[in-house]
């Protein structure tokens, strides 16, 4: 058997069996209270869930490209690789004169 840790939160089913157990005009005003927010979140998640889909998605490539940025980045940072043909690299300067076309 494993260890038992107390709840964080009350389930809809939790606060259902803790209203028939308590009884008084301000328990059952707070029991409603409760149920009617579990109802509202249960139908804003069922009616959201799209968004929450799109949002996963969203988030998933966005960790492919934070992947590939740290690829690249990695790579300029990289200073054992030498350009074998280039412009402005080592402190090099440009002339447009030196070679006319």
């Amino acid at each position: 058997m494993g260890l038992r840790k107390l709840p964080l939160a009350f389930t809809e089913q939790g606060v259902y069996m803790l209203a028939t157990i308590l009884k008084g005009k301000v328990a059952t005003e707070v029991t409603l209270s409760i149920m009617r927010t579990f109802t509202k979140m249960r139908y804003f998640l069922q009616n959201n869930a799209h968004i929450f889909e799109r949002f996963e998605r969203i988030e998933y490539k966005l960790s492919l490209h934070d992947k590939n940025f740290e690829k690249i980045f990695k790579g300029l940072e990289d200073k054992s690789l030498k350009p074998k043909q280039g412009i402005f690299y080592d402190g090099q300067i440009f002339d447009a004169l030196k070679n006319p076309r």
